[in-house]
């Protein structure tokens, strides 16, 4: 698994991986290291340059993560930069899988709780507990 991290601007690279697993179910070592570079940065991340990947050294392609409205910098063959604080935020407003379906339109009688709000209440189900 591909880890980086930043001191100086508490921001974290993810390898590929890594990232997709975030999207999936977060790495404990993912938020660990984030947590611990967020508390300890003693910089702003700089936005007026490209951020460079610290695998290969090229410019990444910042990109606004859709689910989230984060901005995200990303090398296609090696990973994604997450300034400080992104990977939370990533891991908090990002919809879980098993919400992202309908699943009591496939079938599963045991999902069709979320969206009856006499069974889930008037806000409906937000993530899993």
């Amino acid at each position: 698994m591909t880890l980086h991290a930043c001191g100086a601007c508490g921001g974290a690279f993810l390898g590929v991986a890594c990232t997709r697993r975030l999207y999936e179910a977060v790495p404990p070592e993912a938020l660990h290291l984030a947590a611990s570079t967020s508390s300890a940065a003693r910089a702003a991340p700089d936005l007026a340059h490209p951020t460079r990947c610290p695998v290969c050294g090229d410019p990444m392609a910042r990109a606004r993560a859709a689910a989230t409205g984060v901005e995200l910098d990303s090398c296609q063959p090696h990973g994604t930069w997450f300034d400080r604080g992104e990977i939370q935020r990533v891991v908090v407003e990002y919809p879980q899988g098993w919400l992202l379906h309908k699943l009591e339109d496939e079938g599963a009688k045991q999902a069709e709780w979320r969206t009856d709000p006499k069974r889930s209440g008037i806000a409906g189900a937000v993530g899993d507990i």
